[in-house]
């Protein structure tokens, strides 16, 4: 998987500006710096040459913006750093016992899971069920949850869950041990993220004056990303960015507590795993993690403390074990961020899809910098997949599916709006001209049904149950933005993937590739092909080589995780 076209030059760009920009430790925080492209839509305006906005600055409009900006900005960071002192205080008022290096008495070396906890899902099941990096566990290791807190800033959920979380034990019926990524502040960190709220703003004004005056900004081409990346900066002013420094200032405490409580010998043994996106809060933690180590230095004066210990770090292994698209810049490496100690020492992906073929460019780095290495991971997100390739009764339904005609469709809908509201309007569409044919809407967890209320076809039905139970019952998926077309695709499941009507694909968010196109899924970008795409589809599944592709299809983007790829994974 290969950036191309402009795609290749938009990230190229990000990488120039930020051999400059990452030299400021603030900036790490830089959601836009991190090259997440949902940002101020930065990837559609460059590849559809929208003008960037180039505001008047000597007019007072322009001013008048800028405070509301200032505005924005401080109302969302002194928000969250409120969200961060109200969300400590609702854990220790849940009797909750987050786990301490310095009481430590386990002998053995640590496994550190860096994941997601999700408020609502824990309220919902009663428990604590791992989402994202489900089963890992190795011998000779002692397992400790490191928690991101999302889906709610309410205190009174979040001491629900932390409350329910006290009295559980984990998946292996071992004691539960866990911290947050709020726990080990001190108060002197809590003054640090004010100091960083209020300077912050200096730092990216200051950044945009060096691209302006820079030669990079001089010589630029007519079609040069440069304006639209200046462009999304100066729109970020109002971005709160305090979540990624408080995830530094946590690593740093982390960091500097191993380097008080646990052997050398202890330590080289540990892992860090953590759920990798390559965005900003990941690259701010590792940073951290690292200045505690000395390998990097630290800018606050009381911090330097962390350089005169010992040269100890923990080997940080990065899972990034989802299906994403071509076009979610922030999914590719960057070896001027692993030169900066940004990215983990190991990444792993959940299959040959997205590595190159050459052991040489999976390489990145060098002896006299940080090192990443690419590797293949364990789908360990995927499991019940490979349950359900065995799976008897399934691969009946499928056959009988296949041989009736194709009118019941499974509506895969997105996490990202634009894609929900491009799959709805054309659904919505053919349903209108074409009756015989039935859709099931199966909305993301993510997202509520009241947001898109008006753009719901008239008749329609909701999707329930398992997500692979819905598999079997439905004669091809439709969908963009969705992870969930390829795990249909992978079970043999025909797919449409809906296109914006740009005809420019590297806008639309297709997490198919490009393996099994026109045999085993087909793109549609208008109603009226529709009906050829279908006939398509449901002739190619009758083939005799869609057995064989879609198992080629699989292997792609698929590992099993089998106890024996999850051990070789953690060593």
């Amino acid at each position: 998987m290969k950036l191309n076209g402009r795609l290749k030059d938009l990230f190229e760009a990000f990488t120039k500006i930020n051999e400059t920009a990452l030299q400021d430790e603030r900036l790490i925080s830089s959601h836009v710096l991190s090259k997440a492209p949902n940002y101020n839509d930065i990837l559609k305006k460059f590849l559809l040459k929208e003008p960037p906005h180039s505001p008047n600055s000597k007019s007072w409009r322009f001013y008048y913006a800028l405070l509301l900006l200032f505005i924005k900005y401080l109302l969302n960071n002194l928000g969250h750093l409120a969200f961060i002192l109200t969300a400590l205080l609702a854990i220790k008022l849940s009797g909750f016992k987050t786990f301490s290096l310095k009481t430590n008495k386990n002998p053995q070396a640590f496994l550190f899971i860096d994941t997601f906890l999700l408020i609502p899902k824990i309220i919902q099941d009663k428990c604590f069920k791992e989402a994202y990096l489900p089963n890992l566990k190795a011998q000779n290791l002692q397992r400790i949850y490191i928690f991101r807190l999302y889906g709610s800033r309410n205190p009174l959920k979040i001491y629900q869950a932390f409350k329910i979380l006290s009295k559980q034990k984990d998946f292996e019926q071992l004691p539960f041990l866990a911290l947050t990524d709020l726990n080990l502040l001190s108060f002197s960190d809590f003054l640090s993220l004010l100091k960083h709220i209020a300077l912050f703003p200096f730092s990216l004004l200051r950044l945009i004056k060096t691209i302006k005056q820079s030669e990079l900004y001089r010589n630029k081409s007519d079609d040069s990303p440069i304006p639209y990346i200046l462009d999304s900066l100066k729109q970020s002013l109002g971005h709160c960015n305090l979540i990624p420094e408080a995830r530094r200032l946590f690593g740093l405490r982390l960091g500097q507590v191993l380097n008080l409580y646990v052997d050398e010998s202890l330590l080289s043994k540990s892992r860090l795993i953590s759920w990798h996106e390559n965005q900003s809060i990941n690259k701010a933690f590792y940073y951290g993690l690292r200045q505690a180590s000395g390998l990097i230095p630290v800018n606050n004066t009381r911090n330097n403390q962390a350089n005169k210990a010992p040269l100890k770090s923990l080997p940080i292994i990065g899972l990034q074990l989802f299906i994403f698209p071509h076009n979610l810049l922030n999914c590719y490496p960057d070896a001027l961020e692993t030169k900066m100690g940004l990215a983990p020492d190991i990444t792993m992906y959940s299959g040959k899809y997205f590595i190159s073929q050459n052991p040489d460019e999976n390489i990145l780095g060098n002896s006299n910098s940080f090192v990443q290495k690419l590797e293949l991971g364990a789908s360990l997100r995927y499991a019940q997949l490979f349950k359900q390739l065995r799976n008897e009764d399934f691969k009946l339904a499928r056959k009988r599916l296949n041989t009736q005609a194709f009118t019941s469709c499974l509506v895969l809908l997105s996490y990202h709006p634009d894609e929900t509201r491009l799959i709805l309007n054309f659904v919505k569409e053919i349903s209108l001209l074409h009756p015989e044919f039935s859709f099931s809407l199966r909305f993301h967890p993510a997202t509520q049904i009241q947001d898109f209320q008006t753009l719901l076809p008239e008749k329609y039905t909701l999707a329930k149950g398992s997500l692979y139970d819905n598999f079997a019952d439905f004669s091809f998926v439709l969908g963009s933005g969705s992870g969930a077309l390829t795990e249909a695709v992978a079970l043999g499941v025909p797919a449409v993937h809906i296109d914006n009507e740009t005809d420019n694909e590297d806008i639309s968010l297709n997490y198919l590739g490009e393996f099994g196109k026109n045999i085993l899924w087909v793109r549609v970008n208008n109603k009226n092909t529709f009906l050829e795409a279908i006939e398509k589809l449901a002739k190619q599944t009758k083939a005799s080589e869609h057995e064989l592709l879609t198992t080629q299809f699989r292997e792609l983007f698929f590992i099993e995780p089998t106890q024996e790829a999850i051990q070789k994974m953690l060593k």
